[in-house]
């Protein structure tokens, strides 16, 4: 199954969501996917609002988890994984650099 990376979700403790989503619709154009522009960047809009918004609710990191299996329309969550850092905004910027822009 084919995907474009669009942004990163990093959970941190103590207990905080970082969101990261790219700017605009460049790097899946250059992979080559095709898609309409206005559709992806109104989805990674109301995911992240929708992040954002059921966070605050949150209490234990495994909820975003349970967050990306209710998640299964535009776009999906890959499966959570554990990071040790000491800087939330620098492994935020790492990450997306890594996994986003490639």
């Amino acid at each position: 199954m084919e995907c474009a990376k669009v942004g990163i979700v990093l959970v941190t403790l103590p207990y905080e969501v970082h969101v990261k989503m790219s700017p605009d619709n460049e790097v899946p154009k250059q992979r080559g996917f095709v898609f309409d522009d206005d559709f992806l960047t109104s989805a990674k809009t109301a995911i992240r609002n929708r992040i954002s918004h059921e966070a605050t609710s949150w209490s234990d990191p495994k909820e975003l988890e349970v967050f990306r299996r209710k998640e299964g329309n535009n776009l999906v969550l890959t499966v959570p994984k554990t990071v040790l850092f000491e800087d939330p905004e620098a492994e935020l910027d790492k990450l997306y650099e890594e996994l986003v822009q490639l």
